[in-house]
């Protein structure tokens, strides 16, 4: 099957060159060569029609239709199938029963990667399976002849299909996968049950495993969109346009989260859509400051690195397409500009800059620090002279700052008029467990670790105990997560 796939590339990419060189054919007068070359985008062309004509959807079926499972099923589905089919034909059994299947998914990769999770070795799964093969009891008879049309298909096999078909309908799924099939297997008693019962697995790890592997697939299908639509964004400072000016003094004391986004440091952020919205709500009815409020460590920082990634994407209002989000340091503002009277005015061209530039949407973590700073002899404190920018709408500005600061320092007050709360909230208990996924697939990836399922069941444990004392910080969780981490290290396997 390799080998076929691989021909089948090398066919399109000398159909692809030959397009092409039919071209470079016309700019050299060749209009023969160009005629050929034309029939060959032609043939090109209907092959791509013909490849997405093949991949069906999962769609609701009408009352009395009849379903054709089968041509829902997606490559890997598909090749188990197969495999399953030849094991039981070479093999001469009389039909294709669950465990036929079940056998055919232990040469996938993601497969193998799954019972690890489940803490149980491959081989000894596959010894186990073997053994079933071998018995009496469960195969008393087998064909002496090979059927010209093969094994008959077991009543229970067909249930499998079926219910795989119905959890993808469900799940809102286009197609079906070898882990929707191997989650059918284990809703029904039969062989494959037997196994995980005697590897002492419940259908409620083979569900959160499953669940699991589904959420890191998820963030590997973002990661490479990502890395195609960042290729777009812009790499210097200037929009597209040429119209944006450059800023050397704010560059001396701040960071470009755009670009750091488009270089892929920051990981993939989940959820906060609600919020995220809430901010550009604000923008959009000429509101250009918000203040992002909630606990140490909650995720107000995620919000940001989120709104980065969206920027590189252009995934944002149309009116914030073609910025850059810049973060202001005030720690490196203030050893810069010194205590005299320099603050102030490096400050009011830092604001200068940004107005001037027009692409920049400023950020500064903790804003709340700005209260009562303010150069020497002057009555004008930091957070008046960015009370007076924002109410003047000179830029769009984010910040953060902590509930008890906030109340004490800003609300009420003349930075508070200007600036907008936003409420970060509590993140609920499945959103965490998304969280860990995201970070336990980081981790894996630069250890080359391997996290099981019960690791994570003991972090999910001790969420539940803490939650009832206080509230839960994600980045606490994290810190523990890697803590209590016992592993030894493994090769990944391959994606």
């Amino acid at each position: 099957m390799k080998l076929r796939a691989i021909l089948g590339y090398l066919f399109f990419a000398v159909l692809f060159v030959f397009g092409l060189y039919g071209v470079w054919a016309l700019c050299l007068g060749y209009l023969s060569i160009f005629y050929f070359s034309l029939l060959t985008d032609m043939f090109l062309f209907y092959l791509w029609n013909r490849k997405k004509e093949k991949i069906r959807k999962i769609v609701l079926s009408s009352p009395g239709q009849k379903i054709d499972v089968i041509s829902f099923l997606d490559n890997s589905a598909q090749q188990s199938l197969f495999r399953a089919w030849l094991l039981c034909y070479w093999k001469r059994y009389p039909s294709l029963r669950p465990i036929h299947l079940f056998a055919s998914f232990l040469k996938d990769p993601a497969f193998k990667k799954i019972l690890k999770r489940l803490d149980c070795q491959p081989k000894q799964v596959i010894e186990k399976t073997k053994n079933i093969f071998k018995s009496a009891s469960f195969f008393p008879e087998r064909e002496t002849d090979i059927r010209i049309l093969g094994p008959k298909i077991a009543s229970d096999f067909k249930k499998i299909f079926y219910g795989a078909y119905l959890f993808c309908l469900a799940q809102g799924k286009e197609q079906i996968s070898s882990l929707d099939i191997l989650w059918s297997i284990s809703q029904q008693k039969n062989l494959v049950g037997m196994i995980f019962d005697e590897f002492g697995i419940s259908l409620e790890e083979i569900e959160q495993v499953i669940e699991w592997f589904y959420r890191e697939q998820e963030i590997i299908k973002w990661e490479k969109s990502f890395f195609w639509r960042r290729l777009l964004k812009p790499k210097g400072k200037l929009n597209r346009a040429m119209t944006a000016a450059l800023t050397p003094f704010l560059d001396n004391v701040s960071r470009d989260m755009t670009f750091l986004a488009r270089q892929g440091r920051f990981e993939m952020t989940i959820g906060r859509e609600k919020e995220i919205e809430e901010i550009f709500r604000f923008f959009s009815a000429g509101q250009p400051g918000v203040v992002l409020v909630g606990k140490s460590e909650i995720g107000k920082k995620a919000v940001i690195k989120k709104i980065a990634q969206m920027m590189v994407e252009e995934n944002v209002p149309k009116f914030l397409r073609d910025k850059r989000l810049v973060e202001l340091d005030l720690a490196n503002l203030a050893s810069l500009s010194g205590a005299g009277e320099r603050g102030e005015e490096y400050l009011r061209r830092i604001f200068f800059e940004v107005n001037r530039a027009g692409n920049i949407i400023l950020v500064i973590e903790d804003v709340d620090n700005m209260v009562g700073l303010k150069s020497q002899g002057s009555s004008l404190g930091f957070a008046d002279i960015l009370a007076s920018a924002l109410k003047d709408k000179a830029f769009f500005f984010i910040s953060t700052s902590l509930p008890e600061e906030f109340s004490s320092k800003i609300e009420g007050k003349v930075l508070g008029r200007v600036l907008n709360k936003v409420t970060i909230a509590l993140p609920t208990r499945d959103r965490i467990l998304q969280i860990l996924i995201s970070k336990i697939y980081i981790i894996e990836k630069e250890l080359k670790v391997l996290f099981r399922l019960t690791l994570l069941a003991r972090q999910l444990i001790w969420l539940t105990v803490i939650s009832m004392a206080r509230p839960c910080q994600p980045r606490r969780l994290i810190y523990c997560l890697k803590q209590l981490m016992r592993l030894e290290p493994e090769k990944r396997q391959e994606r």
